[in-house]
């Protein structure tokens, strides 16, 4: 993954967007928040109508994909459980 390649698109007082987003600094994990409003007709026409949405090179995964993901990286060792 290039620096600056993710996107995390979040609604202002989302649980799951704070989750997400504690989780990916808690890793060190650098991206580029975008408020999903003005986003919105973007979003949608992708066929996300929910926040958050992960934005990574092009291809975009919803909170629940994103938690798939971070298991299956865990469960191959890819990526530690230090924290969560």
């Amino acid at each position: 993954m290039t620096r600056g390649s993710l996107i995390l698109y979040t609604l202002p007082h989302c649980p799951k967007c704070k989750i997400l987003e504690r989780y990916l600094n808690s890793k060190n994990i650098p991206y580029e928040e975008r408020n999903a409003q003005d986003f919105a007709d973007f979003l949608m026409s992708k066929g996300f109508f929910t926040a958050p949405v992960l934005e990574l090179n092009g291809e975009f995964y919803n909170f629940t994909s994103v938690n798939s993901l971070i298991f299956l990286l865990r469960e191959k060792g890819l990526l530690s459980e230090d924290s969560n």
